[in-house]
């Protein structure tokens, strides 16, 4: 209401601004206006009141679901915690019956354990037993047929003297059948006699009766006692006449075996026979196990005896004089093994994988030992091969990772295949003068291996011999040696030096490769040949003298020796492989000799310190990346001789600023001088245009110098004419040419 009176003053102000007549005019209208106000207030108002009821409403809705929100959130609650309690029983009731199962299980698991493990050891023995079974028959057989009946025609030399003493016994049991015989008659009419008289005085008195009774038993008495003495005094005499007569047929068969052994004089001689023979017969293979578990060999024709010996504790089989394979029922648990003198074949992988033998004795008498017979043995720590063998076959000792030493007698010539390599641990062997060969991968992976000295009667050392062996930081090859093998000493990152003897004329492939520490290498001048990757990747290798009896250097075969700074090929030599010396980044200089025709691809490529190089007379093609990647080069030389210019030839040579392609050059190779980003010069000396691709020449070119009158020719072939603004004849004079670069089409 004040501002209403507020409005009204203001109004009032106003009018008397503008005269009275005009204030009383609006005093109408502003009480109209005043009147609507009102009428509005009073509707705003009663909205309000309205809105008053609607909110209380509202309220009472709101508190309604707050209490239901409550209630919900409380049995939301409460079912959580159902479900947790739920989830525990449930939990804890399979637990148990998850226990109790895996219980039953393991019992039941247990046992069948238990059942098959009884089983395996039954059928074991059995197995044993029937091999022994077998072996008894066969012997039992050969006792009957042979010795038995040896005996029995010696104790009864005829037949009628069999015959006698057969008649004797026969005529003593035909004499007792007649005493008893005879006694049952007695008995039987003494019995009739009785019987009828009793009959005849059944009809005295009763006294008389009596007497007759007792007669009759007295005489039955009487009867019985004689039967028996008579018995008696018979059995006491037959027993005498036995007896009389088995004296007499010992003392006849003692009499006639009197020049023979008994049984144990026999056993006596035999046993002695055996140890006088060397064991040939048979001998005694022993080993000792943790739990005295016995050994099981399957080879009928080998077992003797199985038994144990209770003074040493040692499992012992009795053989013949080779040991075959055999079959452990747990190889892991065999920690050593002795076999005795007698032996002379070990056979293939007889103790291959018995990964915790740790030591082993070889008779003198052993000859052969087989391939990978003790193969895998990974807790063997060493082995002293005997005078008698000679030869240790492949993989006789592979794979013996725990093996630092072995002594080889002397006697074996050669050294199998394989035999040590993969010894990890072997840092000493003695290898001894008798060797006359060490076979391919001999030694290879043996990285502890520090040295090696090779005897003077081995003649030839097989492929990978001494391979991936980086502890080796010094060999001594032999004069003797004619011949090295493939990849012998690759990868032997420890060793500095060596020297090649004289007799070796090839350097087979990559013979040294990857023998990163070597420094220097001396190769005989009876050396013809080296081939494919022989010293590739010596990266140690500063120098090299190749002699001149080299008529080829094979592809790689000094690749990525990147300490290498120079190196002179001799003359004799006509081929330079693929990539000989590529990757060469030290070598700034190198003297390729007139003798040469053929450079092989990217030979050079990658010698980034070369900076010149004179190509002889008798090359006739450069091959593809020769020369590329030669960063260094500024200048070569290219002979007339030379007819095609491989691709990418001289790729990526930024610092070559100029060069003169020969008459005789009749194709130029795509990328040929792709990259050669200061070349800007180029001659050409031939009168028709070489065939070239789109990409062969660069586009900093800057003037191409052709023959004055083959001009038109060059700007008319279709290779050519992209170069049409930038060639000249060879005449005109060399000036910088304004333009640009020829574009590529």
């Amino acid at each position: 209401m004040k501002k209403i009176s507020l409005i009204v003053g203001l109004v009032m102000i106003l009018g008397a601004c503008d005269g009275m007549a005009e204030i009383q005019n609006s005093q109408s209208e502003q009480s109209e206006q005043l009147s609507a106000i009102s009428t509005q207030i009073e509707g705003i108002t009663n909205s309000i009141e309205t809105l008053k009821t609607v909110e209380n409403e509202l309220g009472g809705y709101i508190r309604t679901l707050q209490e239901q929100k409550a209630a919900l959130e409380t049995a939301d609650t409460n079912l959580d915690q159902s479900i947790k309690n739920l989830k525990s029983e449930l939990a804890g009731d399979i637990n148990s019956v998850q226990t109790e199962v895996m219980t039953q299980l393991g019992q039941y698991k247990g046992t069948v354990s238990s059942q098959i493990a009884s089983i395996l050891v039954s059928i074991g023995e059995l197995q044993f037993a029937d091999t022994t079974l077998q072996g008894r028959i066969t012997n039992l057989e050969k006792y009957v047929n042979g010795e038995l009946k040896d005996w029995a025609s010696l104790t009864f030399a005829t037949a009628e003297q069999f015959g006698a003493a057969a008649e004797t016994i026969g005529s003593i049991q035909s004499d007792i059948l007649s005493i008893n015989q005879s006694i049952s008659l007695l008995e039987s009419s003494t019995q009739a006699s009785l019987a009828s008289l009793t009959s005849s005085i059944s009809t005295l008195d009763g006294s008389l009766q009596s007497k007759i009774s007792q007669a009759v038993s007295d005489c039955n008495s009487v009867i019985a006692s004689a039967k028996s003495e008579l018995s008696a005094a018979y059995t006491t005499a037959i027993s005498e006449a036995i007896t009389a007569s088995e004296t007499s047929m010992k003392a006849w068969v003692n009499e006639q075996l009197a020049g023979y052994y008994t049984m144990a004089q026999t056993d006596a001689k035999i046993a002695a026979l055996i140890e006088s023979l060397g064991g040939q017969v048979g001998k005694k293979f022993l080993y000792k196990t943790e739990d005295g578990q016995l050994a099981r060999l399957y080879d009928s024709d080998v077992i003797l005896d199985h038994y144990k010996d209770e003074e040493t504790g040692y499992n012992v089989i009795v053989l013949n004089t080779k040991v075959y394979s055999v079959e452990f029922i747990e190889k892991s648990k065999i920690t050593e093994v002795v076999i005795p003198d007698g032996i002379t074949l070990i056979d293939k992988s007889a103790f291959a994988d018995f990964v915790n033998l740790e030591s082993v004795t070889l008779p003198p008498s052993l000859m052969y030992i087989r391939a990978s017979a003790f193969s895998g043995c990974s807790a063997l720590a060493s082995v002293m091969i005997p005078a008698g063998v000679n030869s240790i076959e492949s993989s006789a000792f592979e794979g013996c990772t725990g093996m630092t030493s072995v002594t080889i007698a002397e006697g074996v010539t050669s050294i199998g295949k394989n035999a040590f390599s993969g010894c990890t641990n072997l840092i000493s062997v003695t290898i001894p003068k008798s060797v006359t060969s060490i076979g391919d991968s001999a030694f290879s992976g043996c990285i502890g291996l520090t040295s090696v000295t090779i005897p003077e009667g081995v003649t030839s050392i097989g492929y990978s011999a001494f391979s991936g062996c980086t502890g080796l930081t010094s060999v001594t090859i032999p004069e003797g040696v004619t011949s090295i093998g493939y990849s012998a000493f690759s990868g032997c990152t420890g060793l500095t030096s060596v020297t090649i003897p004289e007799g070796v004329t090839t350097i087979a492939s990559s013979t040294f490769s990857g023998c990163t520490g070597l420094t220097s290498v001396t190769i005989p001048e009876g050396v013809t040949r080296i081939v494919d990757g022989a010293f590739s990747g010596c990266t140690g290798l500063t120098s090299v003298t190749i002699p001149e009896g080299v008529t080829s250097i094979g592809r790689s075969a000094f690749s990525g020796c990147t300490g290498l700074t120079s190196v002179t090929i001799p003359e004799g030599v006509t081929i330079i492989g693929d990539y000989v010396f590529g990757g060469c980044t030290g070598l700034t200089s190198v003297t390729i000799p007139k003798s040469v025709t053929s450079i092989g691809y990217s030979a050079f490529s990658g010698c980034t310190g070369l900076t010149s190089v004179t190509i002889p007379e008798g090359v006739t093609t450069i091959g593809s990346s020769t020369f590329s990647g030669c960063t260094g080069l500024t200048s070569v030389t290219i002979p007339e001789g030379v007819t095609s210019i491989g691709g990418s030839a001289f790729s990526g040579c930024i610092g070559m600023t100029s060069v003169t392609i020969p008459e005789g050059v009749t194709s130029i190779g795509y990328s040929a001088f792709e990259g050669c980003s200061s070349l800007t010069v180029l001659r050409v000396e031939s009168t028709v245009p070489p065939t070239i691709s789109y990409d062969s020449l660069p586009n900093t070119l800057l003037q191409i110098y052709v023959p004055a009158g083959s001009v038109d020719a060059f700007k008319a072939d279709s290779k050519w004419r992209r170069y049409s603004s930038i060639i000249v004849g060879s005449e005109t004079p060399i000036e910088n040419n304004p333009g640009a670069a020829p574009p590529r089409v």
